[in-house]
């Protein structure tokens, strides 16, 4: 083992992971919706077309309750499954990055290979190596027991040559 980062979870690393990594498509594609709605709101006033219009506020109040519920259901459902996962406890994360990752969550465990991380994401309260698109491994970079942030970069990164950097998001 060269690297060990113990933490607890908070509700605030959940909710800039779902914000920022797992809905950050769905937030992008909700906006872009709402500005097309507008645009054929605009339409149906300009042309005085009350179809256009009629279609522009239905698109529009879809794009707006499905870009703001989306992250919020998706929080919760998070939350709900971390807490049934370990009995409504909240134990302490040990994420250990040696022949493998590792990481250790109360009586739950998870180990995957450096060859399936995909991307890796600097938040402003952790970190997360995703394996998925949609399953990462947070980390962090203050709570290293052993080792430090400033080798773990360029460690990560060499064990992963398919990761170019480190997205700050």
């Amino acid at each position: 083992m060269q690297f060990e980062s113990r933490f607890y979870t908070s509700r605030e690393m959940y909710k800039e992971y779902v914000n920022k990594i797992l809905c950050r498509k769905i937030i992008a594609e909700g906006v872009l919706l709402a500005a097309l709605a507008a645009i054929l709101c605009l339409m149906g006033i300009l042309w005085d077309n009350k179809v256009f219009l009629a279609l522009g506020v239905v698109f529009l109040f879809i794009a707006i309750v499905t870009t703001l519920l989306t992250p919020k259901l998706t929080l919760e459902r998070l939350l709900e499954v971390d807490k049934s996962l370990h009995n409504g406890a909240h134990p302490e994360c040990i994420v250990t990055f040696g022949q493998d990752v590792k990481l250790v969550e109360g009586k739950q465990e998870v180990s995957i290979e450096y060859h399936q991380i995909i991307g890796i994401y600097r938040m402003k309260t952790c970190s997360v190596l995703m394996f998925t698109k949609q399953n990462g491994i947070m980390y962090v970079e203050t709570k290293f027991s052993i080792g430090n942030g400033e080798n773990f970069e360029k460690f990560i990164l060499d064990k992963c040559p398919q990761v170019a950097k480190i997205r700050e998001v």
